[in-house]
C-alpha cells in the first residue's frame, strides 16, 4: 500500500475511534445519519480481527479489501474508482431525463448535447457535412481533393479558431505552461510536436508495423 493510502487510512481510524469515543458530554458525540453512516463504512473497511501491531495494513483495510473485488475491466479499484462509477451513472441520469424550464443553463445544455449525440438516425442522414463544415470553418482544407495551395493555409489562425472554440489545440503543435528549469520563480511557454495517438517510438517503425496498423484499423 502506498505512503498517502496508509495515511488515509490512519486518518479514517483516527476518526472511526474518535467517533465512537464517548465525550464528558454525550451530546458531543455525532450521532446524524451522516456520521452514523461515514462511521459504519469505516468500520466495514476494518478487519478487527487482525492485530494492527503485527499488520497494520490488514487491520485497517482488510474489510474493504474482502468485500470488493477488482473488475476485469480494471488494473486497480479503490474508494475513488467507486465515487466516480457513483458520479459518472448520477450523471446520466442527469442528462437522460426531460429538458425542464427550470434546470441550470449548463443542465440545459449537457442534455441538448447528449441528445443531439445519441441521435443516430439524424447524424445518418447528416453524414459528414457537418465536419467538412467545420474543417471549412477553421481553414483545414488539405482534405479537398482540389486543393493543392500550400501557401494559403495559415497554421497559427488554425490553432487560434480552435482555441476561441474552446476545442483542443495541440494537433498541429503542443503547447504547455510549466516551471522555468532556469528559474522556477517564474513559468514558460513549452512548445512541442503534437499528440498523433501511439508513441514516437511506435510510430517511427512505420505504417506497416502491426501496432500502428491496429490503431489506425
Amino acid at each position: 500500500m502506498s505512503d498517502w493510502k496508509l495515511l488515509l487510512w490512519l486518518l479514517k481510524f483516527s476518526l472511526a475511534f474518535s467517533w465512537a469515543i464517548s465525550l464528558d458530554n454525550q451530546d458531543q458525540v455525532c450521532m446524524t445519519r451522516q456520521c452514523i453512516a461515514a462511521s459504519h463504512r469505516i468500520f466495514e473497511s476494518m478487519n478487527l480481527e487482525a492485530d494492527p501491531c503485527e499488520d497494520f495494513e490488514e487491520f485497517a483495510c482488510g474489510g474493504w479489501k474482502k468485500n470488493h473485488d477488482i473488475p476485469d475491466d480494471n488494473g486497480r479499484f479503490s474508494e475513488l474508482e467507486m465515487m466516480k462509477d457513483r458520479l459518472d451513472a448520477n450523471s446520466r441520469k442527469i442528462i437522460e431525463a426531460p429538458i425542464h424550464d427550470d434546470d441550470f443553463e449548463c443542465h440545459k445544455k449537457a442534455k441538448l448535447l447528449y441528445k443531439s449525440c445519441m441521435d443516430v438516425d439524424k447524424l445518418e442522414e447528416l453524414g459528414v457535412e457537418p465536419l467538412k463544415s467545420l474543417l471549412d470553418f477553421f481553414g483545414w482544407p488539405v482534405l479537398q481533393s482540389s486543393w493543392t495551395d500550400a501557401e494559403s493555409f495559415d497554421p497559427w489562425q488554425f490553432i487560434i479558431k480552435m482555441n476561441q472554440l474552446g476545442l483542443p489545440d495541440d494537433y498541429l503543435l503542443g503547447f504547455d505552461i510549466q516551471a522555468d528549469s532556469q528559474n522556477t520563480t517564474k513559468r514558460a511557454l513549452h512548445i512541442d510536436q503534437p499528440s498523433f495517438g501511439p508513441s514516437k517510438e511506435f510510430l517511427d517503425k512505420g505504417l506497416e508495423d502491426p501496432v500502428i496498423k491496429a490503431y489506425y484499423k
